[in-house]
Order: C-alpha cells, then structure tokens, then sequence
C-alpha cells in the first residue's frame, strides 16, 4: 500500500503540469522554478499536521498552492469543527461530502 501513495505522490506534480498543458515549471527564463500544487501541499499536511497519506491527499486534491494547510491549520485552531468538516471546508475540491473512515 505505501509504494501505490509514493507512486501517486510522485504523480501528482506531473499531472497538474500535464492538464494545464505545461511542463511543471513557470517562466522561460533560466530561474524557472517548479510550481506549489498538491505535492507540496501533501508533504506539509504529513510533516505539519500530521495527517494521515489519505486525509493529506483529500486535503491537497487540486490544490495549486499550500493554502489549503495554513486554512486547516487556521480552522482547526480558532473553531471546534471536526477533522471532516474541516477537510471538506479547506480543500479545493471537496463539496461537503467527506466520509469519516471510522
């Protein structure tokens, strides 16, 4: 089970750089630099908030940033929401329908 999440991981940046018809970097300069998306986001998730690989990739699913961990961070500091709710309100992607795993 952990090779299929590094194998994802390792996924993640391509596919961002793939739909949006790019190569991962910006400019066309010589500082090109990769973008933050999702992989980013999903390594501070692991490393900051200590979530789970799979609440870490429901929180970072089409991110384009980290945002979505400074506004978990944010949340579940200054309210008394859930770890679910709180997923479903920060990440980019969810609607609201987050299933608690337990």
């Amino acid at each position: 089970m952990k090779r299929w999440w590094t194998l994802v991981l390792a996924l993640v940046p391509l596919a961002g750089a793939w739909a949006q018809g790019g190569t991962g970097t910006q400019g066309t300069t010589g500082t090109e630099r990769e973008t933050p998306g999702a992989a980013t986001c999903v390594t501070r998730a692991l490393q900051e908030l200590f979530l789970s690989q799979h609440d870490a990739v429901l929180l970072c699913q089409g991110a384009e940033s980290d945002e979505p961990v400074e506004c978990f961070r944010r949340t579940s500091e200054q309210t008394f929401l859930d770890k679910t709710d709180i997923l479903s309100l920060c990440s980019p992607t969810l609607s609201g329908e987050v299933e608690d795993p337990l």
